[in-house]
Order: structure tokens, then sequence, then C-alpha cells
């Protein structure tokens, strides 16, 4: 559009040009037309002459005035193309300015398009972090509190070694600090008034005096017995196939592994001489048996037998 309107500007001031050129000539061909007629009117005598010098000044006259003509309509022609070459810059101008606005509403919604990714991935990764945190504070936590339930059960453990063996299990707990001399009276009264006919051990765990784990290790401290912790891969699958679930759910016990020829069973009761017999009779080995707590033998039959999810 730029390079057609540069060139009717070139037409138009040629035409120019051209009208200044032929109005010079119309001027000199009147000067030259009245000096014929004054020399017709000096040096011709007869009318014949005059008529002569007449008629070549007449066409002279009629070419000039046909020149005039075309001329004037190529002035029309120049004012048109001016007109067309106005509107051409009209319709530039406006096109330029319509692509500006183009430009910077598209650089606006790209703007705007950035900004929301930009927006959606913070919060994303803001939502991420979050959950991070709270992933490593859980975390943090559970480590804490397995930290704390070890350190105790190691103090139990240190001061039930100090202790004599074969003594009451609530004299036990009482001397090792983990209940006090109400609490055992407590219990000893309600056992005496038959109101408590279970367990001494499980009656101090149903009241919150003490922990299964401590319970348990007092009874095997009690029963000379080691005590066992059931952890992610301490059993073997060689002795996991050593008896069958069914075995293991009715004598809560599960086969830990094979040493020096002997199997090692983490049990309940390691007093239970028929779960023994029968142990060692499907198994085929003699049964060294450790005590460990019921709860985490049962989530230990879960995991190896039932491939159940856990927090071995």
């Amino acid at each position: 559009m730029e390079g057609a309107t540069e060139s009717s500007v070139e037409t138009i001031s040629g035409l120019r040009d051209e009208l200044v050129e032929a109005n010079a000539k119309a001027e000199k061909a009147t000067e030259r037309l009245e000096e014929l007629r004054s020399h017709a009117k000096k040096t011709l005598g007869s009318e014949k002459e005059k008529a002569a010098a007449l008629k070549e000044a007449q066409a002279e006259l009629s070419s000039l005035r046909e020149d005039t003509e075309a001329r004037t309509k190529l002035l029309g022609q120049r004012d048109a193309l001016e007109s067309q070459v106005s509107l051409l810059r009209e319709r530039k101008a406006a096109m330029e300015e319509q692509l500006v606005t183009e430009r910077a509403d598209t650089a606006k919604s790209t703007l705007a398009q950035q900004l929301t990714e930009s927006l959606q991935e913070n919060e994303a990764s803001q939502e991420l972090n979050k959950s991070l945190q709270e992933e490593i504070t859980a975390l943090k936590e559970q480590l804490e509190a397995q930290t704390a339930d070890r350190e105790a059960e190691s103090k139990v453990n240190v001061e039930f070694d100090e202790v004599e063996a074969k003594q009451k299990l609530g004299d036990l707990l009482l001397e090792t600090r983990v209940i006090t001399k109400e609490q055992l009276d407590e219990v000893l009264t309600e056992r005496r008034e038959g109101i408590d006919h279970g367990k001494i051990g499980q009656a101090f765990i149903d009241k919150g005096f003490a922990t299964e784990d401590v319970v348990v290790q007092a009874l095997a401290h009690q029963m000379e017995v080691p005590f066992l912790r059931i952890e992610h891969n301490s059993i073997r699958h060689e002795a996991i196939r050593m008896i069958s679930e069914r075995m293991a759910e009715n004598h809560v016990c599960i086969p830990i592994r094979v040493e020096n020829e002997r199997l090692v069973v983490a049990m309940q009761n390691p007093m239970d001489l028929i779960a023994i017999e029968d142990i060692e009779r499907i198994g085929g080995y003699p049964v060294d048996p450790v005590v460990a707590t019921p709860s985490n033998i049962r989530e230990a039959i879960a995991t190896y037998y039932q491939g159940k999810k856990s927090t071995l």
C-alpha cells in the first residue's frame, strides 16, 4: 500500500509540471496571435492575406484550446488521484493503528496467560511443599515417639536385669518403678473382690498403668525367656513355611528363623508346652521360644501370611 501511495504522488507531481508548461505555451500563443493580428493589419494589404493569417491564427488558437482542455482533464485526474492518495493514507494510518492495538492486545493476552500459568504452578508448588512438610512432621513425630518408646523399654530392661528372677509380676513392675504402690493395690483389691478375674498383666495394661511392651518384657524376665520386638525383615521366609497360618493364629506365635539347627519362635506364652510340641512335630526342628507382644505377633502373621500392609 505504501508503494502505491508513493507512485500516485509521483504521477501527480508530473501532471503539475505538464500543466505549468501548457499554461506557458498558451500565454505564448496568445502573444503570438496578437503579433499576427498586428502584423496582418500592418503588412497585409489585401483581404485574402488577412483571411489567411486569421485562419492560421484561429487554427493555432483551436490547437491551443484542445491542449488546454487536455490539461484541464489531467488536472481533474490529478484531483481524483490526490483524493485517492488521501484515502489510501487514511486507510494506512487506520491499519497501522489497528495493528498496534492488536499487538498490544496479543501481548496483554500472552502476559495474562503466562501470569495465570505462573500462579497455577506457584499454587501447586505451595501445595506440594505443604504436603511434604506435613509428611516430614508426621515422620519426625513418629520417629520421636519410637525413640522415646525404645528408650523407655531399654531403661525397663536394665532395671529388670537388676531385680531377682521368679518375682511376682506386680512386685516386679513396682520395684522397677513402672507402676506405683497405689496402682498395684488397686489391681490386687479388684482381684480379691472378684471384679477382675483376668491375667494381672492385662489388668495393668487395661487400666493404662503400663504398656503392653513393658508388661510382656516383665513377663519375659520373670520366665527367664528372651524378649523380642518383631521388626521389618527380622523374619526369614524359610522359617515362615515351617508352620501353617492356622497354627500360628491358634497358638499366637510365629517362626522367626532357623539358627544352629533350632527354630526360633516368637510366642505369646513360651510356657505353652503343647504349642511347642506341635511346632516341633510339624517344623521338624527343636524350638527355642522367645517372647513378643500378642499385638506384634498378630501384625506379623497378617504381614507374612496374608500379605497385608503393616508398620513392621
